[in-house]
Formats: C-alpha cells, structure tokens, sequence
C-alpha cells in the first residue's frame, strides 16, 4: 500500500480506480470494448452490491438500545472511505458512529494498534473506558487487545475459540449479548 492524496491506495491507485480496470480487463477478454461499456458495467455492480447489503437483525435493535443507555457508539473500519460510507448509508447506520475511523482516511489499517488509538483520542476515550466489538480475531480482537482496549470477539458462526488464536477478553453470537439482561 502506498499513501497519496491522504488516503492509503493500492501500489499508489484509488480503489475506485483499480475496479474499473478489472471490469475494462474483463470485459476485453469477453471480446467487448469501450468506455461506454465499462462505465455502464460498474455503475450496475455498484447498484448490485450496495442493493444486496443487508444488516443482521440485531444490528439496529443493538445500536438503538446502546444509544438509549448513553452509550457512545464509535466505528473502525478498514477500506475505502467512501466505499465504507457508502455502505453505511445505504444500509441507514452512517450517521450513528461517531468517531468513523476509516483505514484509508487514516493511512493505517487493523489490526495495528495505531488505528484503534486514533479512534480513542477522536472520541476523547482512555483505553480502559472502551470496548471494541468485531468479527474478525486478527484485525479486530487482536488490534484492540494491544490497544488496550476491551476486545468481543462476535462469533456469529460459533466456531469457537482455539488455544492458537488471539484470546478476545469475551466472546458473542450476537449483538444482542451486549445489552445487560432484562431485569426481572
């Protein structure tokens, strides 16, 4: 990766960029040719992809139960910015993270620890007071652990934890497994 204009690219090009090439260099070997056509080829993938995202069930529910208890609700991502805030529009949820911390914006990724201190010091957090919830052991639990901050690793697949993977401070199937139990 190298860094230009702010943003981390790829061997120095925009993501943007490099998915046009890979549709004109496609479509070329499919015999078609022409701009016209590659324009047409990504505006329809991007319409796809961004019509097929779907939040989990417990995304909303979860996020809307933690704001309703003061909690303050940040994210870290790695991607493109704007295929990132793409993505959380599309889906509703862009405007509930606050920080955003994408890794292109930033020009680190995860799980490098740097990237979770930057969203602690936008959210004026120490590392004791925050918890970071992700899918991914290496990039997420891993990267927020040598930060210092409290890592939930979300095991939605239930595959569980071995002795040779990074060791999250708690394990979830669920967002919902966030919220403290209904009181009696």
């Amino acid at each position: 990766m190298a860094r230009g204009r702010g943003r981390l690219h790829a061997r120095g090009r925009a993501g943007g960029e490099i998915g046009r090439d890979v549709w004109r260099a496609a479509l070329t070997t499919c015999g078609v040719v022409g701009d016209d056509v590659v324009d047409r080829a990504v505006l329809e993938w991007d319409r796809q992809d961004r019509a097929a995202l779907r939040l989990f069930p417990d995304a909303v529910p979860t996020l809307d139960a933690l704001a309703a208890r003061g909690v303050r609700i940040g994210m870290v991502t790695n991607g493109a910015g704007s295929v990132q805030r793409d993505k959380l529009a599309s889906t509703g949820i862009l405007d509930r993270f606050d920080p955003l911390i994408i890794s292109s914006e930033v020009g680190v990724k995860k799980p490098d620890a740097a990237i979770f201190e930057i969203a602690l010091a936008a959210a004026g957090v120490v590392p004791d007071a925050a918890w970071f919830v992700g899918d991914h052991l290496w990039h997420d639990a891993q990267g927020a652990s040598e930060a210092g901050i409290r890592a939930i690793w979300l095991d939605r697949s239930g595959a569980g934890l071995r002795p040779e993977w990074p060791q999250p401070d708690a394990v979830v199937s669920s967002l919902r497994d966030l919220l403290p139990p209904p009181p009696r």
